[in-house]
């Protein structure tokens, strides 16, 4: 399993996330799931600078990745308190549906084959297969 410690600020997070898809690039025939790896990565990343760190320098971002040609499995861990992934409310609710956060989390879940947090809801795992 490959493994990166890196930064809570966006140009790191971007250039891990290119790092990481240019591998999945070799493993990958079908363009619509390469997209759907790139839209996962970049959804986990995102929350972990932002809702996770706070897009806090000084925190890091861990990724610890295996990519074959039938999946990546991906498990990112922040430095942040956590959160609880059970009171994530349905961004599709009426109430819900024009608030500017609240639809990465559904979108990983709609694109990921597998996804599972750790008790404190600061680490993430995913797995997308590419069968």
């Amino acid at each position: 399993m490959n493994k990166k410690i890196i930064k809570s600020v966006a140009y790191d997070v971007q250039k891990t996330i290119d790092e990481i898809m240019q591998e999945v690039q070799a493993h990958i025939e079908r363009e619509e799931l390469f997209y759907d790896v790139k839209l996962i990565l970049s959804e986990i990343f995102t929350n972990a600078l932002i809702h996770g760190n706070r897009k806090n320098p000084v925190l890091t971002i861990t990724v610890e990745y295996e990519i074959s040609d039938d999946f990546i499995k991906a498990r990112l861990t922040d430095e942040g308190p956590g959160f609880n992934y059970n009171d994530i409310k349905d961004p599709l609710a009426a109430e819900n549906i024009i608030k500017f956060s609240g639809r990465g989390l559904f979108l990983i879940r709609q694109l990921a084959d597998e996804i599972s947090f750790n008790v404190s809801g600061n680490s993430v795992t995913i797995v997308k297969k590419f069968i």
